[in-house]
Parts: C-alpha cells; structure tokens; sequence
C-alpha cells in the first residue's frame, strides 16, 4: 500500500507540475503546443478570478500564454498577451518582478524577430540582459547572463554586424567556459554559434577551427548518435561545400545521415532534411565538373525519390512537404536534360499547393515558374504553354511578396526569353529592362545581410542574366536601337558590384572615421539591415499590405537619419546613389575630343531565340563620344578565344618580349581596333575601360 500511495502522490505532483508555468513550457518544448495554449489561458483565467490583483501571478501566465501561442504563429495573440504582461511588471522592481520583466521581454524579442521587426527584438533583447547583469551576484559566472548575450548576438548576427555578434558570443563563451569548464556541451553550443558568424562572414578558416573544437567536445562527451554531434557535422559540410570541397562535404553529409537515421529514425524530418542537403552537394558537384556528373545527378535524384517515398508515407500525397520534394526532384530532371519529367513533376506539386495553399500561394508561383521554364526549354512549340504559366507566376508573386523581390526577377527574366523565342523583341527588352533593374536596386540588399557564400552565389546568378542580356543586345544592336543603350548601362552598372561587396565592411569603416556619429552610423546599418531581411523574407504572414507599411515606415526613418548624418558624413550619400547610371552623364563628364570606349565580354548562350553566333563567346566594345550620348555604339570584336590569344601573344604572362613584338601588336590593334575606327571619326584620345 505505501508502494501505491507513493506511486499516487508522484502522479498529483507530476499533474500539478505540467498546470504550471513551468508545465506549459515543458508541454510546449515537446512539441504538444495545443495543449501548453489551453493549460495557459485556462492558468491565466483562474489567476484572474482567483488572484485579482496580484500582477506578478498574472503576468507570470501571460508570459506563459505568449510563449504558447508564439510557435502556433500566432504572433498577434503572443505579442498582446506579452505586452501585457511588460506592462503589468514596469514600475514593480521587486527581483522577482525584474527577473519575470527579463523572461517576458525575451519572450517579445523573439516574437518580434519571428516577424521581421529585428531592431525592437534587439531593443527587448538588451533589456532582459540589463535586468540579468544587475541582479546577477556574479555577472562573469552566471549562465542566465551568458543566455542573454547570446540572444542579442544572434540578432546582430542576422542584421549583419558580424563583429558586434562575435564580441557578445566570446564573452558568453568565457562565462560558460570559467562555470562549466572546457569540455562541456555549452561551451561546444558557444563555439558552435561563434563559428556560425565566422563562416557567414567568410572567415571559413577561423570558422572550420571553432566547428571543429565544438564536434570534438560533442563527440568525447556526448553518446555517438547524438544529434548535437550530427549538428556540428552538417556545419562543417556546409563549410566544405561553400569551399567547393565537395568529395569532404559529400562525406560529411553521409555521416550526418547517418547518425539523425539512427536517433531520430530513417522516415523522420531531420533525416528528409539531410538527404535533401545530400542531394543539394551532389547537385552542385555535378555542376562544378567534379567527378562523374552525370551519376552525381542520378544519386541525387534517388535521394530525392527516398525523400518523396517518406514524406508520402508520414503525411498525406497532399501534404505541402510533398510539393517541396516534388519542385526538387523537377529541378535535378531538368539539370539532366529532361524537361518533360521535369514539366510533371512541377504539375504535381503544382497541384498540392493550390489544394493545400490557395491558388495564390507563393509556393504556386514557383511551381508555376519552374514549369514555365521547363516548358520554354522544350522548344518553341511549348511557347505559349511557357508564357502563360510565366506570367500567372509573375502575378501571383507581384501580390505576395511584392515586385521588387529577387524572385520575382527570375520570372521576368524567362519572360523575357519566351518573348524573344517569339519574336516580340521590344517586349523582350521591356522584361530584361526590369529585371536588370530590379536586380541592381536589390544588390544592396543582399550585400548589407547575406553571408560571403550567399554574395557568391548571388553574382553568379546576375552573371548569367548579365550575359544573357548582353547576348540578346548583341544579336539586337541593328534592329533594336534601344537594346544597346540598356546594355551600355547594364555593363557600368556591374562594375559596382566590387564596390558593393564591401558593403558590409562599410559600416565598420564609417564609425571608425566619425566617432562622434558612431551610434547613429550603427543605428542607420542596424535599420538599413532590417529593411533588407523584410525585403529579401517577404510577407510572413501573407499580409503585403502590412508588409509594404513596415517597410514604408522603416525606409522614412533610414532617409530622416541619412539627411540628419549628411554633414557629419559626407561620404555617407554615396551609397545611395553608387548604382545611378545616366549615359548624358557619362559622355558630358568625358573629356572634349574623347571617347570612353567599355569592352565586355559575352559568355555564349545556346539558346533556339539567338542567332547560332551568340552560342559562342566574344568580345564587344561600346564606343562613347564625348558630349554626344545619342553617338553610342556597341561593336562586335570577334570571338573571345582569339582576342585573348592576340592579347597573350602580344603581351606574354612571362613578361618576356615576344619573338615578334611588331606582328604580335598588329594582330592585336586590328582585332580590337580596327573594327572601332568607323566610329571614331577624327577623336585621337581614346580612354579604354
């Protein structure tokens, strides 16, 4: 009997225990997030009739109750009751009062980063570290003190300020390290966090060396399937990876699956995620040339099958996961060169997410993007079944997630392919007009907040629109007068992209040359950062109106602080207009009797819409004029393997004299030059970019 009662008393206390506060946290962390909500409201409508009055028991559950809804996505319902309970504590400063103000702010903070508004979670972040740091005996050796730091390093991590994020991570990694000694998991976690920032600021050595002490204090101290331990695996692979070591990255990844197989079971999400990162790498390694390209693909695919095959068996066929997979497995069909597998599989998910989405769905437009573009690759026959899935995608995505998305770019750039297919060049020119403009107003935002890795492969992606276009205005230049001034400004535009890429450092170099504008200088790149995780996230909740009115709001405080930092800074305006181009302008600043002469190179393009020549790479010059923006021309050179041959020939990477100087430099002036002099006229001084 006393065995029995025992047994009894555990289970009132384990009952007692899950109606609490703390029960709803624990009920939430499980996963069971319906149940922590009806255990909060029901906790928070019996402190209301029971203990009317006593703010600290109220607000104790409404912090309970927004940290219940916050993973339902019911930001709203979380914000209103975490608000409230702010508003119950400020003013009481009683410890207990403070420490529950910290725990209700993080809370908010993290609602508020869930919806974009980072520089308010950065805000309620800093407090709850304040309040911690205050009532802390010891500051230096308290683990709630390191918590906090870590949260507000993470948002600075997202808003792009990589040195303010490692400067917080380091010092909670010292406070975990004096508490809990060298080898214990925290100190793996803070290693693992400052290694995060390293690698996306493309510190990959520095980054390599803290995964890598992090992986080594999991595996000595942590069972060998533990998931913590696959954790550090997969970063290290995506590190391999961003270096292009594909054969460690694929390896890597093999082991990562291997062990989130083992603890989490084969048919599980975590393991769906890894082969599709497995896949991801052997996608990219066929790409690269690396190794057989076509059984990279072949594998890739097979893993995308398995992932399919478990995804169907875990949720229904209508399951938005299933359209996911579908979308990748169409993308690797069309990598292999077959479109009409790939058109189906599109169809397919295509299909789920208007079913499981609304024909709205964002997800819909990429369904129907990439079938649109499968269809176009299939010939010309399919044009009008390409373009009309094209512009429907356009349109759903325009009202989703807004017109100046990168997205929303590629879109117009096949549409601008279908129309050139179909022989409606001056529409053609209008989309590529768009994208390429789009695209250099969204440059800056991707620079202010993208990792190194990120930057990388954002270039190579304007790199192929870039040629793609140059390509078009080539084939163009006589029958569409208006291609080649578009494509003169393309080209100077691009030759930005290097001083974009020190975008990130900018902020660091401005606040070290003005010091006495340091905090509105951090504020102005803080706010500048936000606004470009909004753009580049679009709307969360599906809400475009919000989603403009916020941004809207932010970039009105960014100019109000740009005009108030003018005088201090005066190089501070040239990051506003570093990507205005005008081509009057341009040939009014040239020099009297000149001309700016701007050679580009064209990679080829096979494609049915261009003139067989255009498959081949080459040279084009653009020839300016001084003072006469209407005299630009753009001239073929010839082909880009025999200029660099003449160039090379004159000018040896030796630094020897060539066996015949006098013959090499002939060749040379009369493949550039020569095909220029038309155009010239009687200008003597040429200035060659």
């Amino acid at each position: 009997m006393p065995k029995v009662k025992a047994v009894h008393q555990t289970e009132t206390k384990m009952d007692d225990y899950m109606r609490s506060p703390a029960g709803v946290r624990t009920l939430a962390d499980q996963g069971r997030y319906k149940e922590a909500l009806e255990t909060a409201l029901a906790g928070l409508a019996d402190s209301r009739s029971k203990h009317a009055g006593n703010d600290i028991v109220a607000a104790t559950w409404l912090n309970s109750a927004g940290y219940a809804y916050r993973p339902l996505g019911e930001y709203g319902k979380a914000a209103g009751m975490l608000e409230e309970a702010l508003h119950l504590l400020r003013g009481n400063h009683s410890g207990q009062a403070r420490l529950l103000y910290a725990a209700s702010a993080t809370n908010l903070a993290s609602v508020r980063r869930a919806t974009g508004r980072f520089l308010d979670a950065k805000a309620l972040h800093e407090d709850a570290l304040a309040i911690r740091r205050e009532l802390s005996v010891d500051p230096g050796r308290d683990g709630m003190v390191a918590q906090s730091m870590n949260n507000v390093a993470v948002i600075l991590h997202e808003l792009g300020d990589y040195s303010g994020a490692l400067d917080l991570h380091r010092q909670a990694l010292a406070i975990d390290t004096a508490v809990l000694g060298r080898s214990h998991p925290s100190v793996a976690q803070d290693l693992n966090n400052i290694g995060s920032v390293h690698m996306d600021a493309g510190a990959y050595t520095e980054a390599a060396s803290c995964q890598r002490k992090a992986l080594n204090i999991r595996r000595k101290r942590l069972p060998a399937n533990h998931p913590e331990i696959a954790e550090s695996l997969a970063n290290l692979a995506s590190l391999a990876l961003m270096t292009r070591n594909f054969d460690e990255a694929e390896k890597l990844y093999r082991e990562t699956l291997g062990i989130k197989a083992t603890a989490f079971g084969e048919a599980s999400p975590q393991a769906v995620r890894t082969m599709h990162n497995l896949a991801t790498t052997l996608h990219v390694k066929s790409q690269s040339g690396a190794g057989n390209r076509e059984a990279s693909l072949r594998e890739a695919i097979a893993l995308e099958n398995s992932a399919l095959d478990i995804v169907i068996r875990q949720a229904s066929v209508g399951h938005p996961d299933v359209a996911s997979v579908l979308r990748g497995m169409a993308y690797r069909f069309a990598e292999l060169g077959d479109h009409e597998k790939a058109e189906i599989l599109f169809t397919a998910a295509l299909k789920i997410t208007r079913q499981s989405g609304g024909p709205s769905h964002r997800e819909a437009a990429e369904s129907l993007g990439g079938r649109g573009w499968a269809r176009m690759a299939m010939g010309r026959e399919r044009l009008d079944d390409a373009e009309h899935d094209l512009r429907e995608a356009h349109e759903i995505m325009v009202r989703s997630i807004g017109i100046d998305h990168p997205d929303v770019v590629g879109v117009l750039a096949d549409l601008a392919q279908v129309c050139a297919a179909a022989g409606r060049d001056e529409e053609a020119l209008e989309y590529f007009r768009q994208a390429m403009t789009t695209d250099t107003e969204t440059i800056g935002q991707v620079f202010i907040i993208a990792s190194e890795a990120q930057r990388t492969a954002y270039i190579d992606a304007l790199r192929w629109k870039y040629d793609l276009f140059l390509s078009f205005a080539a084939t163009r230049r006589d029958s569409l007068p208006g291609c080649v001034p578009a494509a003169f400004e393309l080209v100077l535009r691009r030759k930005g992209i290097e001083a974009e890429m020190l975008a990130a450092q900018r902020s660091t170099i401005l606040r070290g040359r003005h010091p006495e504008a340091e905090d509105d200088l951090r504020r102005l790149f803080q706010l500048r950062a936000q606004i470009a995780r909004k753009v580049l996230d679009g709307p969360r909740d599906g809400d475009l109106a919000e989603h403009r009115r916020m941004l809207s709001a932010w970039r009105s405080e960014q100019e109000e602080l740009e005009v108030a930092l003018t005088l201090k800074v005066p190089e501070l305006p040239l990051s506003r207009i570093s990507r205005t181009v005008a081509i009057a302008d341009v040939a009014d600043l040239l020099p009297a009797g000149s001309v700016l002469i701007e050679i580009a190179r064209v990679s080829g393009h096979r494609r049915a819409w261009l003139a067989e020549s255009a498959a081949e790479a080459k040279y084009v010059a653009f020839v300016l004029p001084a003072g006469r923006p209407e005299g630009l021309r753009m001239v073929e050179l010839g082909p880009a393997d025999r200029i660099d041959g003449a160039v090379l020939a004159a000018f040896p990477f030796s630094g020897t004299e060539p066996a015949e100087p006098g013959t090499a430099r002939r060749q040379l002036r009369e493949r550039i030059f020569d095909p220029m002099l038309p155009h010239l006229g009687s200008r003597s001084r040429l200035l060659i970019s």
